[in-house]
């Protein structure tokens, strides 16, 4: 029998022989787990939904779960809505796995998941909404804050003319858009939270949907976390949050095969974003 890579055509070039290997390997992944496997690397920026459509249409026969590997710093929270609905589209169970990091428009996309692996080096973050300024982005709902200290302050008839200064320069209509942004990310999560992860908790529908909703508000508080960056690690979401998660590290196999296949991944993809199925790359 060939080896993996004497079976490689000679006539490749460096980028296909890349490519082979990482087919390979997640071929290694999808035998180990009994799961289809799509790939999320890097930033979820639009277009990006159109690139997971097309690697998951593209298979031809599917296994009842996916298993979605993720690895993102964050992105666009309507791309993350449509990538849900492709991927419940074509599977009744979809797991995650987060090697490294899933965070901001990451978390709330691993939440969507029936089931969540991680180990204790993976983390998950803050999803509350991020402003671009000239000095890099800030949260979003500081301003929300100071706004209401303002107007408090306001209100008691002790608001400095600075500070009256800075109130003038807020923009409502901006304020309330970052309003928005944050409602959308928690309604998201307590949405999918109570329909897959909470699917089989033997708890009223009352209180699934009061458990979602505690996590998505609790990821939504920005002074909880002290920094958008903050990481969210396995043992926080369980002890702190109540939020079950599953430690693929204890399937040594598994581990093996993903970080095998993680490792060339960030070598060949960079900074880049990257989708991959067995049928897309």
């Amino acid at each position: 029998m060939p080896s993996e890579i004497e079976s490689i055509r000679p006539n490749l070039s460096l980028q296909d022989v890349a490519k082979e290997w990482l087919k390979s390997k997640l071929s290694d992944i999808e035998e180990r787990s009994d799961k289809d496997v799509l790939t999320i690397y890097g930033d979820i920026t639009t277009g990006v939904d159109i690139r997971v459509r097309m690697a998951i249409e593209g298979l031809q026969e599917r296994r009842k779960t996916l298993l979605v590997i993720l690895h993102t710093n964050g992105g666009v929270i309507e791309e993350v809505r449509n990538i849900v609905q492709i991927l419940r589209n074509h599977y009744e169970d979809v797991h995650f796995l987060v090697p490294v990091c899933a965070m901001s428009a990451g978390t709330v996309l691993a939440l969507s998941g029936d089931e969540i692996y991680m180990d204790y080096f993976s983390r998950l973050g803050p999803i509350d909404p991020q402003l671009p300024t000239g000095n890099g982005m800030v949260p979003a709902l500081s301003y929300l804050h100071q706004y209401e200290r303002l107007i408090e302050s306001s209100r008691k008839g002790e608001l400095s003319s600075a500070e009256m200064i800075l109130l003038n320069k807020l923009d409502l209509a901006q304020l309330h858009q970052f309003e928005l942004a944050a409602n959308l990310s928690v309604s998201l999560i307590a949405d999918w939270l109570t329909k897959y992860k909470f699917k089989n908790w033997n708890k009223s529908e009352t209180r699934k949907k009061q458990k979602a909703r505690e996590i998505a508000e609790a990821l939504n508080d920005h002074q909880k976390w002290y920094t958008h960056g903050s990481s969210i690690h396995k043992d926080i979401l369980e002890l702190d949050l109540g939020l079950e998660i599953n430690d693929y590290s204890e399937d040594s196999q598994l581990k093996q095969v993903v970080w095998g296949y993680f490792w060339s991944l960030a070598e060949y993809a960079g900074a880049g974003s990257f989708i991959h199925s067995r049928a897309f790359i």
